[in-house]
């Protein structure tokens, strides 16, 4: 894949290799980011280990109003805020009705343009179903159907009452259909649930990818001209590259890694364009850019989903483990790119372990702010962007979540799984439930791998030895520390969609076009 846009933007500025994520999956990470906290802190975790997003916008819940996000700290400065492109949120809280409470323009942003949800394979008319919901609806409930047949015979000669098992047997399937109907109306199953929004208003149901990726960057560009003599914040959650892979015939079929390989060059092409308006209208110099992502390749999709990429140590290519929604290296190791000309170096390479939460930190250094009422669990790296080759990590460790658990731990160099995915066989992922759960398998004694010298985990450390001992206490003991002193909240991921939530544009048909919302 070619990305010179991005090789430049690092190239530029520095470049961070072990940055990490704070979850495996989009919206805790995002919530992360955005909080500079763990998760877990928000309530942006599942108590069933298995649900570990919002999966519908008809699903009350998100990230809680009494969080405090990068967007309100730097509007306490006068920093105009914008979101365009994914929010992944949260889009009604629990209070009962269609609120819209936490939407981005209740969390600090003054503009919203983008998806308030994700990116999935219905919003390409691709089904999550073998075939039709309605074909795939009679395969299931055929399962009920054919031994009630098979067995008629024997049933009727053994004195069973036919006409009440047929009762049982057509119950079971109407309990089926509506469990069905449910799962196909109010989750990201229906191409309705791709959703655009401008604010808290519909603009789009379902959204064209495609058309709204290239709208999104012209909303950009447009921003970004707009307020050039105006402090601002601008986050761009490229809707991009997520499944459904929608590519302009442009970049169609130009990559060697086919849709894949186009969606990533488009991207790339798109940070360029976001680049090329900040040039030419003089704002380089004091614009701090930062490009990364919320968690690694979804696997289960095959070529469609991605890589997790390598590590190059002395000429061997270390492959990172895992992938979306696991806590092996691939899961949760990220691109991390800072470039503010003329302000931090360029060129720069650092190996020094940084987190996606230390971006809220680092801004608030940045704009001499302080935040005292609760616990930040990200650290600033503003002296490692201006002196990387003569600050270290901040961070002593980090701990990695599945959900509401601790099923990972980083000290320095080293990383300890206590948990860890059950993968199917002869895959590194789980094709047959979606993704897979981060619970799987418990390890004992727990795995200790040294990143530095096995960045693919592959060899764990000799348990055994007293290295071993001596560093997995120490995790431990830290774990016990943060743990006494974890406030849990309620979860924000437990509820299910609730039908009467369910954005729509136009009742009952919930279908308009962008340009059935916005007439000449």
């Amino acid at each position: 894949m070619k990305t010179p846009h991005i090789d430049r933007l690092a190239s530029e500025g520095v470049l961070f290799t072990q940055m990490i994520a704070a979850d495996a999956l989009c919206s805790p990470s995002r919530a992360a980011l955005l909080t500079g906290r763990y998760p877990i802190r928000s309530g942006i975790y599942s108590s069933s280990r298995f649900i570990r997003t919002l999966i519908s916008p008809a699903q009350p819940g998100g990230l809680p109003q009494e969080e405090i996000t990068i967007a309100e700290v730097l509007k306490n400065k006068g920093y105009k805020t914008g979101l365009i492109g994914k929010w992944h949120l949260g889009i009604h809280d629990n209070s009962g009705g269609q609120n819209g409470n936490l939407l981005p323009q209740n969390q600090g942003f003054d503009m919203f343009r983008g998806m308030p949800l994700t990116n999935v394979q219905p919003c390409g008319g691709k089904s999550l179903f073998d075939g039709t919901f309605f074909h795939s609806f009679i395969r299931r409930t055929f399962y009920y159907w054919l031994p009630f047949f098979l067995m008629a015979p024997l049933l009727s000669y053994l004195g069973v009452n036919l006409r009440r098992t047929l009762i049982v047997v057509l119950a079971m399937s109407f309990v089926m259909s509506l469990i069905f109907a449910y799962v196909y109306y109010f989750t990201l199953v229906n191409p309705s649930s791709c959703l655009a929004f401008e604010d808290a208003k519909i603009s789009e149901q379902p959204a064209d990818v495609g058309a709204l990726h290239h709208r999104l960057l012209k909303i950009t560009v447009d921003y970004i001209r707009e307020n050039k003599d105006n402090p601002f914040f601008l986050f761009v959650p490229f809707i991009k590259v997520h499944t459904f892979l929608a590519t302009s015939p442009e970049f169609a079929n130009k990559s060697a890694h086919g849709a894949y390989g186009d969606n990533v060059e488009e991207l790339d092409w798109s940070v360029g364009e976001i680049m090329k308006t900040l040039e030419e209208n003089g704002l380089e110099e004091n614009t701090l850019v930062m490009f990364s992502s919320d968690n690694g390749p979804f696997l289960e999709e095959g070529q469609e989903g991605g890589f997790a990429g390598f590590v190059q140590r002395n000429s061997i290519r270390h492959h990172l483990k895992g992938g979306k929604g696991q806590n092996w290296e691939g899961g949760i190791r990220i691109p991390g790119i800072f470039k503010w000309k003329n302000h931090i170096p360029s060129g720069v390479v650092s190996d020094e372990t940084t987190s996606l939460m230390d971006i809220f930190p680092t801004l608030l250094e940045l704009t001499n702010q302080t935040i005292s009422d609760r616990v930040i669990d990200g650290k600033s790296i503003l002296p490692l962007l201006l002196e990387p080759s003569n600050e270290k990590s901040p961070h002593d460790i980090l701990f990695h979540y599945c959900s509401g658990d601790i099923t990972a731990i980083r000290k320095g160099k080293y990383k300890a799984h206590f948990v860890t995915p059950k993968w199917e066989d002869g895959l590194n992922n789980c094709p047959s439930t979606t993704i897979c759960a981060c619970y799987g398998q418990k390890e004992e004694p727990p795995l200790l791998y040294d990143l530095e010298s096995d960045p693919s985990e592959s060899t764990p450390l000799d348990p055994k030895s007293s290295l071993y001992s001596n560093i997995l206490e120490s995790m431990k003991q830290a774990r016990d520390a943060h743990s006494l002193h974890l406030i849990t909240p309620v979860s924000q991921l437990d509820s299910l969609p609730r039908p009467w939530l369910m954005p729509c544009c136009n009742p009952p048909f919930c279908k308009c076009t962008y340009n059935d919302t916005h007439p000449v």
